[in-house]
């Protein structure tokens, strides 16, 4: 396993100048400054929610397409909101749709199947306009 990770790591710039190992120290480092900062406003209590959204989806996102968001992107906070949503709307160990899958054709309202397929679009749209701005 030890020997795979760092491979992998390696295939993707690990250890070499201005790659995945600067990445994650820049990420790592404004990661500190705003726990440090959110600590001194809430006396000692750092609300976590979100907290560690931007730079995990920074660092992935240097490895797919090498392109970094700025914290205040109103477009990228409306896309994790949609994915919390979307996560929430989703059953993951149970549900009706578990057991009778069907029911899905003939009630999509009711089962949230609309509401799910509707969300599954809007990310599809915006991974297709950032991949299209990556490649160009």
């Amino acid at each position: 396993m030890r020997r795979f990770t760092i491979k992998t790591l390696k295939d993707f710039g690990y250890g070499k100048t201005k790659s995945m190992e600067s990445v994650l120290d820049d990420e790592v480092k404004g990661l500190l400054g705003k726990l440090e900062a959110l600590r001194v406003d809430h006396k000692g209590q750092v609300p976590m929610k979100g907290l560690f959204n931007m730079p995990v989806l920074n660092v992935l996102w240097s490895m797919v397409c090498e392109t970094r968001s700025a914290e205040d992107d109103k477009k990228l906070q409306e896309l994790f909101e949609l994915v919390d949503k979307l996560s929430r709307a989703t059953p993951i160990a149970g549900g009706i749709l578990i057991p009778f899958p069907y029911l899905r054709f003939f009630f999509p309202k009711l089962t949230g199947n609309t509401y799910v397929r509707e969300c599954n679009y809007k990310l599809q749209e915006y991974f297709r306009v950032q991949l299209s701005i990556s490649v160009l």
